[in-house]
């Protein structure tokens, strides 16, 4: 004798409209804006030269941002708390006028593994990031480990051929000046990755009128 057989209409797979709304998920950062100037483009296309022989993935100049906060795969119902929460916040910021600076890179002189663009004026966006995160605390977004350190990724080293030649293209652009920024808003993004590259859409806009 062959067990019941179980039948399932497909009704029962049916997701509410309402419902799947809410669970649909967007990988969002937040973050300044910089528009890249030429000085900038210059820098980056010089070290792709000297450093050809590397293997480097290279950011796109023209999605160059200053990150404050990864949310990471984020929900709608989420979504919607944290555009309040922005909403609220942005409106006692004043803008911010800020140089790019400097060089630097993460991980050990060693292993270089991100190399950054550094600012001057950090105190100041130091400031602006804290007045952020405690705006997101309540509803559940509390600061990342360690310190904030403002700064634009502009490029991800996996391998290195010569770490003295590296080094010393790197120091080259130590103490440039390489470009100003005025930042009156900052920006809601999506980022949508693929092999070919990361693509960063803008979600929402927050003016600071403080």
């Amino acid at each position: 004798m062959f067990p019941q057989t179980i039948k399932f209409t497909f009704n029962l797979f049916v997701v509410d409209k309402k419902y799947a709304i809410f669970t649909e998920k967007m990988r969002l950062f937040l973050a300044l804006k910089i528009e890249a100037s030429q000085e900038y483009i210059s820098i980056i296309d010089d070290l792709k030269h000297l450093l050809r022989r590397d293997s480097i993935s290279w950011a796109d100049s023209n999605i160059a941002h200053l990150t404050l906060k990864f949310f990471g795969n984020t929900p709608d119902y989420k979504f919607e708390k944290i555009d309040k929460q922005l909403e609220e916040v942005c409106q006692n910021i004043k803008p911010i006028q800020f140089s790019i600076t400097k060089i630097g890179a993460f991980g050990s002189s060693y292993k270089p593994q991100i190399l950054w663009f550094g600012i001057n004026q950090e105190e100041k966006l130091k400031e602006i990031h804290n007045e952020i995160m405690k705006a997101l605390k309540p509803i559940g977004y509390l600061p990342d480990a360690g310190n904030f350190v403002p700064h634009i990724t502009f490029a991800r080293i996996h391998k290195t051929s010569d770490k003295t030649w590296f080094w010393k293209c790197v120091e080259k652009y130590q103490t440039n000046h390489i470009q100003d920024v005025y930042a009156e808003n900052i920006h809601l993004f999506e980022s949508k990755l693929s092999p070919e590259k990361a693509v960063h859409d803008i979600v929402k806009s927050y003016s600071f009128s403080g």
